[in-house]
């Protein structure tokens, strides 16, 4: 059995290099069953069990960050299980790629209704040898696992003390950064519902609510929903701030989430832009698996290979230079996109004076396009670079 080897001890004083290796852990559920009032959350890499937390009470939709991680780029995967105060046991599972130096975001859906056919307490979709027990993964499939012999995982003692998956508090959502950012404009979405300084809501076929089905930070986030379209149809949904122009050199940053179910469609998720027909400006969305920016007032679409990840939340960082050298750039969890720098004319009369969250697509001539959801959380908007810490 290993254990992550780096310590708490070193941690605080940064004598472990992968100490910016980490994986924050967000758990969610069961939906219509009890919540549970303790979560034991284990991370196994290809050889087997490397940590383990256990988290009593536990308060959910919570998090836990695993740090003390190799700065290498591997596989790791993630598995929750929840007690209620009944005794009713859920369990939910990820896979997940550590990025070295990198914050990675592993999403737990705890259920019970979830597969374990050999009782290990892992999900077969997750499990080395679904057919036979091995609650530590460490075994070779056939062995022979004695399950009143093997420790369980909830009794799993081998992590050093404080090293192996979190600092307190466990499982408790991580508060809202706004009133502490230093930035022009910030929204946590903390109020429950749209606050006023949002000057606009478009509902073309499709919703802009405020909800607690999913938060990167605090209890609630901006959820954007549009409609299943047939072909040729057409969703423009938008929420609206124009407080931070006129700016002619602005960030935006957002934690995104986009479901594995967001297909492959066009579909434009930050908009800045006149505020007034025409629409000019420039907007930047998801196709494929990717991101590309259109711009309307010089007909350029640039599209770059960078991923978007799904079920998880993604810091997205746009910068947007206006003027007749105009330029946009932007980062994907700290990194730099591919291919959508470089100098293009972002000039207009009237400016663009709109900055919008938006689901905005047009379905092909020959298909449809499917219902599809993205969440938005802890937006901020500044003239100078914002990062994805604050």
């Amino acid at each position: 059995m290993r254990t992550i080897a780096c310590t708490f001890a070193l941690l605080l004083v940064g004598g472990c290099h992968g100490a910016a290796t980490e994986v924050r852990v967000e758990v969610t559920g069961p939906a219509g069953a009890a919540a549970p009032a303790t979560v034991a959350i284990n991370v196994f890499d290809a050889q087997g069990l490397i940590g383990h937390a256990d988290i009593a009470p536990a308060t959910l939709p919570g998090a836990i960050t695993v740090r003390g991680l190799p700065d290498d780029v591997e596989e790791l995967r993630v598995v929750g299980i929840g007690i209620s105060a009944t005794g009713v046991q859920s369990i939910g599972g990820t896979r997940v790629t550590v990025v070295p130096l990198t914050r990675i975001v592993a999403m737990v859906a705890l259920s019970t209704k979830t597969i374990d056919s050999d009782g290990d307490l892992v999900p077969d979709t997750l499990d080395d040898c679904p057919s036979e027990p091995d609650p530590n993964q460490d075994a070779p499939c056939s062995a022979v696992v004695d399950m009143a012999t093997s420790p369980a995982l909830a009794d799993f003692a081998g992590a050093p003390a404080g090293s192996d998956l979190s600092l307190p508090p466990d499982m408790t959502p991580a508060a809202s950064g706004c009133a502490t950012a230093g930035v022009a404009f910030c929204d946590g979405f903390e109020s429950g519902v749209i606050d006023a300084h949002w000057n606009g809501i478009n509902q073309a076929n499709g919703t802009v609510t405020v909800d607690n089905t999913r938060a990167y930070r605090g209890a609630w986030s901006l959820h954007i929903h549009n409609n299943a379209l047939a072909a040729k149809g057409s969703a423009d949904v938008e929420l609206n701030e124009g407080q931070t122009f006129p700016s002619t050199h602005f960030f935006v940053r957002a934690f995104v989430l986009a479901p594995a179910a967001f297909g492959a469609n066009e579909g434009d998720f930050i908009l800045a832009e006149q505020a007034d027909t025409p629409y000019q400006g420039i907007t930047l969305g998801l196709v494929n698996t990717g991101f590309q920016t259109s711009n309307s007032i010089a007909g350029v679409t640039k599209t770059s290979t960078t991923m978007m990840p799904r079920d998880q939340w993604v810091c997205v960082e746009w910068e947007v230079q206006l003027g007749a050298s105009g330029a946009t750039a932007l980062s994907v969890n700290g990194a730099a996109a591919t291919g959508l720098g470089g100098t293009q004319n972002l000039s207009v009369t009237p400016p663009p004076s709109s900055l919008a969250l938006a689901l905005v697509t047009t379905a092909p001539a020959g298909s449809g396009v499917p219902a599809r959801d993205l969440w938005f959380d802890e937006i901020m908007v500044n003239p100078t670079a914002i990062g994805c810490t604050r």
